[in-house]
Formats: structure tokens, sequence, C-alpha cells
């Protein structure tokens, strides 16, 4: 390298000579009526010329070769793709298709041909995590109606065949949902633990898959909710793609459900409160009065309107009257359950 670098640098002191050498020619060779600049720039542009001096210090290795640029332009880039070679931990043999979606045959026939899948999952224990490969196998069955072979429903979900777990897919939902953790870093992060790459729609598809799991989860919390006494509810405004929509939490206090709708609009809520029997304790947004239960209005949201009515109307003396009646009624009532707790 240094080697190099002196050269460049001898080639330079050449350059400076040879641009003197050839000024000091064209000057001694001008007329008295032109004007020796000209030509004096004009040199200085011919050794300035990016042509000059090939073997100068170069970033980019294409560079360094422009005759066999042509050479190495049609050559393929890149590594071709291989498929990932998976030793499996487990082979595992699974009952043939009994059913027919296309015509409703729940008849078929084995068939002699073969089907098998490759699961990869994670095993969670309390010292850590662990990947685990399956092999899963099964003989088609023929539909007698169709004539298709047909593969056991528990290969696809929607007819997309299965590549992880549900180990694996709990996992991804946990990094997107709980950690909030971008696709980009989800990506790497199973790259570079379990030596897997999963692309951004299968992260979207994993965590889709999920929440089709725990649908019934969700039911049977929403059943906890409507047996409890009280139950509170509320909602916020959320920015999804520049358009403005609702997300809806309801509570007991220990189970928490939380429900998502384009608009304001509490149609919705007659669907799953119709039947509430208890308390309802929400601020005064009028799509909450429609219900058919109790209410109570929340005292934080209370507390906070007169607060920010006040800020409003400094000199409106009948309300700061009205403020602080209310605030004598409401600290006894705070106070005595500071007490009782």
């Amino acid at each position: 390298m240094l080697t190099d670098v002196l050269s460049v640098l001898k080639d330079r002191d050449d350059a400076i000579a040879n641009i003197d050498y050839y000024i000091y020619a064209k000057k001694s060779r001008s007329s008295q009526t032109d004007n020796p600049l000209h030509d004096q720039l004009e040199t200085i542009l011919k050794f300035a010329h990016s042509s000059y001096n090939k073997q100068k210090i170069h970033f980019h290795k294409g560079e360094q070769d422009n005759g066999n640029k042509e050479e190495k332009s049609h050559k393929r880039t890149g590594t071709p793709h291989r498929k990932k070679h998976r030793k499996p931990m487990r082979i595992i043999q699974i009952p043939q298709a009994t059913y027919c979606p296309t015509c409703g045959c729940d008849i078929l026939s084995p068939s002699k041909k073969t089907t098998e899948r490759m699961l990869v999952d994670l095993t969670f224990t309390k010292h850590g995590v662990r990947k685990s490969m399956a092999k899963y196998w099964a003989y088609k069955g023929r539909c007698p109606t169709c004539r298709y072979d047909l593969v056991p429903h528990d290969f696809a979900v929607k007819g997309r065949p299965q590549f992880l777990g549900v180990g694996f897919k709990v996992w991804i939902t946990y990094l997107r949902v709980a950690l909030r953790l971008p696709y980009g870093n989800i990506h790497m992060l199973i790259q570079d633990m379990f030596n897997e790459d999963i692309s951004d729609p299968l992260i979207i598809q994993c965590i889709q898959e999920v929440a089709r799991y725990h649908s019934q989860t969700e039911k049977t919390i929403f059943n906890h909710l409507l047996e409890s006494p009280f139950l509170h509810a509320d909602e916020t405004q959320v920015n999804i793609d520049n358009v403005n929509q609702y997300i809806w939490v309801f509570t007991d206090g220990k189970h928490v459900v939380f429900k998502y709708t384009e608009t304001r609009e509490a149609d919705f809520l007659h669907e799953f409160l119709d039947d509430y029997q208890g308390t309802l304790i929400s601020d005064f947004f009028p799509g909450y009065d429609s219900l058919n239960c109790r209410h109570q209005k929340c005292l934080v949201h209370l507390i906070r309107d007169l607060n920010n009515d006040l800020w409003a109307s400094p000199f409106d003396t009948e309300y700061e009257d009205l403020v602080v009646e209310v605030k004598n009624l409401i600290i006894p009532i705070m106070e005595s359950i500071k007490n009782m707790a």
C-alpha cells in the first residue's frame, strides 16, 4: 500500500512538471497579440481530465479495470437460492383427510400418494426456549366425486400450508404486540437466534392466526365482564394510515377487552352490553347513555372537565362557587375510601 501511495505521489510530481513545461512552451511560441493565459488554462484542463493518471487510488473495484467492464456486466451476481435442509427431530404420521371441502363428501378412500410437511416450532421451558423441528406425513384421501387427492386439513390453515408451529407464532406475536418491534427487527432477531428467514407477510399471517386462536378467549373474558357488578368503559382516538379511528376499552379492574372501530358510532355497544345488568362507569359521551343499564359518570372525567372550564372562564365567579361545592363534596368521599383501604 505504501509503494502504491509513493507511486501516485511521484506521478503527481511528474504531472506538475509537465504542466510547467507545456505552459512555458506555449508561452514562448505565443505571438505578441495572443493572450498566453488562454493556452495556459487549456493545458491545465488537459492534465486535469478524469482519464489522466489511471493508477490513482480507487474506492470502487470496478473503476480499476475498465477493460473488463463488459465482461463483468453479463456475469450473474448474488448466490443462487438453495433450499434449506432441515433435519427433523421427530417424524409423526397423522390421519388422512376425511372430508372434501368442495363437494362435502365425507367418505374418502385411501390413496397411495403421501404428503409431508416440515414444521418448525419453539418449545418454552422455565429455563429458556429451544427450537424444534418435526416432519408430519400422511396418506392423501381420494374424493370419489371430485376425483381429487386431498391433504389433511391440519397441514393448512385457510388453504395456506403451515410452516411454523403455534409456539413460534405466539412468540412472533409477543415481539410485535408486547415489545412493539418493527418487522425488520423481528426478521433479524429470528435470523440471528434460530437461523430462519421469516418474511413480513408471514409475520402478519402469524399475528392474524394467533388472533383467531384467541377469539374464544375474548368471548370468555367478556362473559366475566358481564358478570361483574360494575364495568368501566372508555374510548380514545388513534391515527392509522392518516385516518382517525377508535379503540374502546372495557374492564372490571381484572379482565380487559379492547375493541377497534373505524368510527365513534356506538351501535356496536348494544351487541355486547344490551344484557348487562350492572353499573356502567363512563365519561359523558352520549353513546353510553343509550344502553339499558345503571349509569355512573367517571369522577376523573368530571373533575377534568370542571377544571378545564374553570381555566377557560377565570372571571365567572358563579361557576367557581359551583366547582368549590363539588370539591367539598368529593374530597370527604375520597378520604373515607382511602381510610377504608
